[in-house]
């Protein structure tokens, strides 16, 4: 049996493959087309924001210190991050209102979600 497995690449990262691994679905039912909601997972986060980077929606800078932040969150236990993942998580909501596009507004949204209180 061949299992075709998807790879990294300009278009896709390997955080948006591995939030995706993250979905559960109990019976796979195509007519019953389950809305998929994402858990509050750094890992998703992670997703997130390598989208905002790939359309530009956020400063480098930013991104950088978010990416920072998340490292830290994940590499220690998750308490010691967690005012500077909340911090992160305000000014995102602040930069959703000035999104370029309502997509980014949601992810910004989505991402500030997960920031304000993640799950490992």
């Amino acid at each position: 049996m061949d299992i075709l497995e998807l790879t990294p690449s300009e278009l896709l990262t390997q955080n948006e493959i591995d939030a995706a691994k993250t979905v559960r679905v109990a019976a796979l039912n195509v007519q019953n087309q389950e809305r998929i909601v994402w858990p509050n997972k750094l890992v998703v986060g992670k997703a997130y924001l390598d989208q905002l980077e790939r359309s530009q929606a956020l400063p480098l800078e930013q991104i950088a210190a978010i990416r920072n932040a998340i490292q830290t969150a994940e590499s220690s236990n998750l308490t010691k991050g967690r005012a500077q993942l909340q911090g992160f998580a305000r000014s995102l909501r602040e930069s959703a209102t000035n999104a370029k596009s309502d997509v980014d507004g949601k992810r910004m949204q989505a991402l500030a979600d997960i920031l304000q209180r993640p799950v490992k």
